[in-house]
């Protein structure tokens, strides 16, 4: 995020894309099970600052399987 103030937190937005898939921990994304097939994974994420303003952001996250 630029610009707000410090410090920000991270949070997905509900029933968005496939953010019911994953979580944040602190700054990562992470999964919140073993994803078994190959995709591109569409989440939105929403940054808050100390001061309640927020900001949104999408992102895309690619799966690939391993060795691949």
């Amino acid at each position: 995020m630029t610009g707000g103030t410090a410090p920000y937190t991270y949070s997905l937005k509900a029933s968005t894309g496939d953010n019911a898939e994953f979580k944040i921990s602190g700054t990562e994304v992470q999964a919140n099970a073993q994803i078994a097939t190959a995709a591109t994974k569409n989440i939105t994420v929403i940054v808050t600052d100390s001061k309640q303003k927020t900001k949104e952001a999408t992102a895309q996250i690619e799966i690939t399987e391993a060795g691949v």
